[in-house]
């Protein structure tokens, strides 16, 4: 039981804690440059969509009125099957506005495949009909490219105010965590993965991907690093979101965005080769290791139950799960305890995990889960 406890222990504060203070050394030891320079050829900025009619024109409005220069930019919105006002919304702009519509939906990877099959730009911008770009986010992201090993650059996603509440505030600091780990391996490398709602890429770079792929974001970039490009985490390419105040949405999406983890292993088994992936220790630390979190906690609260009368250390520890557990199942009972900052961080923390084991249930019996409904 000791070893049980003592392992699962280091798993957890590992994957949590010591994997981003590793970064942070190297990083500081072994930090490795980009040479970034003012790099403006023509783009394309790939919307994709599936009935977005209350937002798909604010998006294109806010694409267009981006600082990089009109001439060279040019917008296409891929609409997955969409049955709403969205393709005619789309159809009403001008000729650098191009709209290329199924009348199905596939997913998101199917049309991404046929997507780049049309364009003929060097550079591809890629996101999504929710968030607005700030102003100089695409020539931020562009700029990057001048260095010729880039392959694939992410920027930011920034999160502002809207009926804000304990859940919300709990992804926020999260996602504030996620933030920094993928920064840390950008100045060291490269990133495990994009924001699929901003980032950027060489076409020549670009590799189809299978239809029922989840997490393209994930896939995309990681195929740019298998063909030797740099993937990397642009702070000032920023993009703006709302954080989901919805917790029954915010689970269907996280426990999605796991399965996807999952499938990952099973579309690419090459990414488990150390010897062809050489983000394969960023791969396992950032990513897989996260997928047996609920295990290890699950079994660092048993192991510590049988265990705890050996030793004063033990029981202390025992002690400080049984308050975190506590605290967290309160919370939903009384309100005033979301309050704390540690509550609504430990409240997420809890969610996030059980979010993974209902990943894994999605992966197993849900064969259209790339499909987003």
């Amino acid at each position: 039981m000791e070893i049980i406890f003592v392992l699962s222990l280091f798993l957890i504060g590992y994957t949590y804690v010591g994997y981003p203070l590793l970064l942070l050394i190297a990083k500081k030891v072994i930090p490795r440059s980009v040479d970034k320079q003012v790099f403006q050829p023509e783009i394309t900025i790939l919307i994709s969509a599936f009935n977005e009619e209350k937002r798909i024109q604010k998006k294109i409005e806010n694409s267009l009125a981006s600082n990089y220069p009109k001439d060279k930019l040019n917008i296409l919105v891929v609409s997955d099957g969409s049955n709403d006002q969205t393709n005619n919304i789309v159809e009403q702009f001008g000729s650098n506005v191009k709209l290329l519509a199924f009348s199905e939906q596939r997913g998101k990877a199917a049309c991404l495949n046929d997507a780049f099959k049309t364009i003929t730009t060097d550079i591809v911008v890629m996101t999504d009909s929710r968030q607005d770009f700030d102003k100089n986010a695409v020539i931020e992201l562009v700029s990057n490219f001048y260095d010729e090993k880039v392959g694939a650059v992410s920027g930011e996603l920034l999160f502002y105010s809207e009926n804000e509440n304990t859940f919300s505030q709990g992804v926020d600091a999260y996602w504030k965590y996620e933030k920094f780990i993928r920064s840390s391996e950008s100045q060291v490398g490269s990133v495990v993965g994009v924001t699929g709602a901003i980032y950027a890429l060489r076409k020549s770079l670009f590799q189809p991907i299978p239809n029922n792929t989840v997490l393209d974001d994930v896939l995309i970039p990681m195929q740019v690093s298998l063909q030797g490009g740099r993937v990397l985490f642009e702070p000032k390419a920023v993009a703006y979101d709302i954080p989901s105040s919805d917790k029954a949405r915010e689970k269907k999406r996280k426990t999605r965005t796991i399965a996807g983890n999952y499938q990952l292993i099973q579309l690419k088994p090459e990414l488990m080769n150390p010897f062809k992936n050489k983000l394969f220790f960023q791969l396992v630390s950032h990513k897989l290791l996260r997928l047996i979190m609920p295990i290890c906690m699950f079994l660092m609260f048993v192991s510590n139950f049988f265990i705890a009368k050996y030793s004063w250390i033990y029981m202390v520890f025992l002690l400080g799960q049984l308050v975190f557990y506590s605290l967290v199942f309160l919370s939903s009972y009384f309100s005033q305890l979301n309050r704390f900052k540690l509550v609504k961080i430990a409240s997420a923390f809890v969610s996030l995990n059980l979010y993974a084991v209902y990943g894994l249930k999605e992966f197993m019996f849900n064969k259209n889960i790339h499909i987003w409904k």
